[in-house]
Parts: C-alpha cells; structure tokens; sequence
C-alpha cells in the first residue's frame, strides 16, 4: 500500500505537467 500512495500522486503530478505541455504547444500554434 505504501507503493500506492507514493506512486499516485506521482502519476497525478506527471499528468499535470503533461496537460501544461499540451496547453503550451496549442498557445504556439494559435499565435
């Protein structure tokens, strides 16, 4: 259970940073 609770936010900051990226990439392509 320790692996889990470590492993989730984990997995909820990369899917963030992934969400910024993308939001990124479409500012560029619309300017």
């Amino acid at each position: 259970m320790k692996t889990w609770s470590r492993w989730i936010p984990l997995n909820f900051i990369r899917r963030r940073s992934l969400i910024k990226i993308v939001l990124i990439l479409i500012k560029e392509r619309q300017d």
